[in-house]
């Protein structure tokens, strides 16, 4: 399977620099790679934290509570459950 790359060029200070030369090396990845899959974590985690305040918000402004979360799961499970019937 090939992947198609762009090359850009970033600027990072030295430390870390050497830091991920470390990692890389440790891991057997080039930097590149290294890098690459470090900054698709990232944003990843960035992705999932809007979802999170989206839910948030949406939480806030529904009438619903904690407390209602166990009985609004069982009956969409209820439902789900009746339509595959």
């Amino acid at each position: 399977m090939t992947t198609s790359s762009r090359a850009t060029s970033i600027s990072i200070p030295p430390e870390m620099a050497a830091l991920v030369a470390k990692a890389a090396e440790a891991l057997e990845l080039t930097e590149s790679e290294l890098v690459t899959r470090m900054l698709g974590r990232y944003l990843t985690e960035l992705r999932w934290n809007e979802i999170f305040r989206y839910g948030q918000e949406r939480g806030r402004a529904s009438s619903y509570g904690p407390e209602d979360v166990t009985r609004l799961v069982e009956e969409v499970r209820a439902e789900m459950a009746a339509e595959q019937a």
